[in-house]
């Protein structure tokens, strides 16, 4: 009701991408996590981090279906998305370790080189 009276409450974001959570609907999770970024001017680090948190596990999905290429991608997708957050965070006074995990990002990114390097 407030998302259609476009009232962009970022908590109403959040719980419509929970309940695609829920349903398991990864495509509408997706698409409104990113339209509760678009609308907030792309200030939404907790919707970044669900973003990362969604594109690390399909990841790890795609990668245990050995569909390397896709699993490359996700993985490409959740660094991002966890790099904006954090960014975000700090611009908010977060620490790093204190606030947040920087590890995450960090494995990430590792995961992507080692990837880069194989044939």
């Amino acid at each position: 009701m407030t998302l259609g009276r476009h009232l962009h409450d970022p908590l109403a974001y959040l719980e419509l991408a929970h309940l695609c959570e829920e349903e398991d609907t990864p495509e509408e999770l997706r698409a409104t996590l990113q339209e509760g970024i678009r609308v907030r001017g792309n200030f939404f680090p907790v919707a970044w981090l669900a973003l990362g948190a969604e594109a690390e596990q399909q990841a790890a999905e795609l990668e245990a279906a050995n569909q390397a290429a896709e699993a490359q991608q996700a993985y490409r997708r959740a660094a991002e998305a966890f790099a904006t957050a954090f960014e975000q965070l700090q611009q908010l006074d977060f620490q790093p370790v204190r606030d947040f995990d920087p590890e995450r990002l960090t494995t990430l990114r590792r995961k992507l080189a080692q990837r880069q390097e194989q044939p």
